[in-house]
């Protein structure tokens, strides 16, 4: 579909702005246009809108766009092309599992942009002491992004730091209706004060705004684990290090009756220092197995660490769940580089049973696929810690 065959919510929108910057014509019918949309009556965010939730834009439509934003003469149209530009990068880039640094910096750039950061401000409806003079994108999901941004000071001892973290959904998934409802409601399902996790300020349809987290995720620290091993087989000291430090993060979570529900190494962040000082975030369902949003790339993923149960609407046991994910995350902790996970988990798995037994029982006790069989920590934590912490202890082969 070009711009000009596009479906229209106004007598004009910014497929026709985008349709002059195509053609290159002068000046003069960019001033026309700006004057046309003003009068037109309707918001400037309502044709941000418009564009960003049209599946069937043609690539022409973003080209004449970003020459468009060379030569607007307003700043409020400014501001709507450059967020509309920013979403469209944003949302390009989360469709492939590939590194998104260059397109966050890019945003990030155009951020810069005082318009641009007003039509950001109205497009998530924040609130005005959320400051984006400073504001830069920080992470980028599949559902979502990351922006760090700042608030204004205050002497409310209950305020959010001066640095937080703002995760807002990407235009597309404001559309859905449930992906809306669990972000309005993140903050009462997940807001309380748990111990290896971020603090909830505010959750509203369109974004969380929460402590903000520094460090990589623990699936860039097992790739980079991996790439620093100069001989093959299992670095079993980093499996226990791993095992001894999400278990006892786990045992304190279940205790307090909170559970994940996503786990996984990119749901868990690493502190900047060496050690492993882990942070858990993003709880609750994935997006892209409940509600098949996600690319396929990005569920088949997600695949690799849900527990079975969580594909159906059977009763389940949301602490065994989680410790299914841990199995998952504790075999992909043993891999072998340059590995699928599939094919590295069960190679890391005999040759856990070779060489560390007792590690190898507590992996196939986590993810074995009947719950009523699988490891719970609640009861049996110590124990758990023990052999983590003993890997030569002797085991049997299980059922």
């Amino acid at each position: 579909m070009s711009s000009k065959d596009a479906p229209r919510t106004a007598e004009v929108s910014l497929y026709d702005a985008a349709g002059l910057a195509e053609a290159g014509t002068a000046d003069a019918n960019y001033d026309a246009l700006e004057r046309r949309l003003r009068a037109s009556g309707v918001p400037l965010v309502a044709h941000v809108e418009q564009l960003l939730n049209d599946p069937h834009v043609a690539p022409d439509v973003w080209g004449g766009l970003a020459c468009l934003l060379e030569r607007c003469a307003t700043a409020d149209l400014r501001g709507a092309v450059g967020l509309v530009l920013i979403m469209h990068d944003l949302d390009e880039a989360s469709r492939v599992l590939e590194p998104a640094a260059p397109v966050l910096e890019r945003c990030s750039d155009r951020l810069t942009e005082p318009s641009t950061r007003d039509a950001f401000r109205e497009f998530y409806r924040l609130p005005d002491d959320y400051a984006l003079d400073s504001a830069t994108f920080y992470k980028l999901g599949t559902t979502s992004f990351i922006l760090e941004c700042r608030r204004a000071p205050t002497d409310d001892r209950f305020a959010k730091p001066q640095r937080f973290a703002l995760k807002c959904l990407l235009p597309r998934y404001l559309l859905i209706r449930s992906i809306r409802q669990r972000t309005l409601a993140y903050k009462h399902e997940h807001g309380a004060e748990v111990s290896h996790a971020p603090q909830i300020y505010e959750s509203t349809e369109r974004y969380i705004a929460m402590d903000l987290v520094v460090g990589d995720t623990l699936a860039e620290r097992f790739a980079l684990h991996r790439s620093k091993r100069r001989t093959g087989g299992i670095d079993f000291a980093f499996v226990r290090a791993v095992g001894v430090t999400l278990c006892t993060i786990l045992g304190e979570l279940h205790q307090d009756r909170h559970h994940h529900l996503d786990l996984s190494p990119s749901n868990i962040i690493v502190g900047p220092d060496d050690a492993l000082d882990l942070t858990l975030v993003d709880f609750g369902h994935n997006f892209a197995i409940t509600e098949k949003v996600s690319s396929n790339a990005a569920t088949k993923q997600a695949m690799h660490y849900i527990a079975p149960e969580l594909f159906d609407d059977t009763t389940r046991d949301d602490a065994k769940c989680d410790m299914y994910s841990l199995g998952v995350i504790l075999l992909e902790a043993a891999a072998d580089a340059n590995q699928d996970l599939g094919k590295a988990g069960d190679d890391s798995l005999s040759m856990l049973w070779e060489r560390a037994p007792g590690i190898a029982r507590i992996v196939e006790d986590l993810i074995d696929d009947k719950p009523e069989y699988r490891l719970l920590l609640a009861d049996e934590e110590t124990a758990a810690i023990h052999i983590f912490t003993s890997p030569t202890s002797s085991s049997r082969r299980p059922r």
